[in-house]
């Protein structure tokens, strides 16, 4: 009936490759192509603030985060589901996003619709 889960330690790999918060998606892509993987964690400072899925780039050629913002749309609307977007840009927030949630060290600042959100100094 139930099936053993097996430990976290088992399957990921104990010390990865990862990519800077400032790393542009077309390094990125360079990168795990060269290195042949799938995940690639993107750190700022020693905290893991995203991940980097390959699939993104399948059967893609992505030119500009647009392309790549436009793709994430697409696929949004046909699966129906949530996505979740972690940026520092406004153009990309203003874009992409239905609802913001303004996060400083950790904790949740404000949260609310974008165009409310930006206009607020913080």
């Amino acid at each position: 009936m139930f099936t053993k889960i097996p430990l976290i330690k088992t399957i990921m790999t104990p010390f990865p490759y990862s990519v800077g918060i400032n790393t542009l998606l077309c390094d990125a892509k360079i990168y795990m192509h060269q290195h042949e993987i799938h995940h690639l964690p993107v750190i700022d400072g020693d905290n893991i603030v995203g991940l980097i899925d390959a699939r993104v780039f399948e059967n893609q050629n992505y030119e500009s985060i647009g392309d790549l913002m436009y793709e994430i749309k697409v696929i949004q609307k046909e699966i129906g589901t949530t996505v979740i977007v972690v940026s520092h840009r406004k153009d990309v927030i203003l874009e992409m996003a239905d609802s913001v949630v303004h996060m400083q060290n950790g904790q949740t600042i404000v949260q609310g619709p974008p165009s409310a959100i930006l206009k607020k100094k913080f």
